[in-house]
């Protein structure tokens, strides 16, 4: 069995607006939470399968780096741990978030 990690974007700024169609799609609670090291407010989902859902800001570290370079034009960015093909389906279609990365371990 491998391991999937998935990183979506979207180009909408609001975390809240972007965690509530995520857990609308999945079927889950997020718990708002606030790190530095994440830009500040975050929204978060961990379940017993090990399944992790993390929104976050593309933010601006004091040096001037984005969290994630690559994609500039994405202000929201929902990190996915140890994802299933039901999470992968059912976040497939959903036409505010883009897939910016999936990688699978084996």
């Amino acid at each position: 069995m491998s391991d999937c990690f998935i990183l979506y974007g979207a180009q909408i700024g609001d975390l809240a607006a972007i965690a509530n169609l995520v857990a609308e799609r999945l079927g889950v609670e997020f718990t708002q939470k606030e790190s530095s090291y994440k830009g500040g407010l975050y929204y978060l989902f961990k379940d017993a399968n090990r399944l992790e859902v993390s929104i976050e800001s593309n933010f601006e570290d004091e040096e001037g780096y984005l969290s994630e370079p690559d994609h500039p034009s994405q202000r929201t960015l929902v990190y996915i741990n140890y994802a299933d093909q039901a999470v992968k389906r059912l976040l497939a279609t959903e036409v505010n978030l883009h897939l910016l990365r999936e990688e699978e371990i084996s």
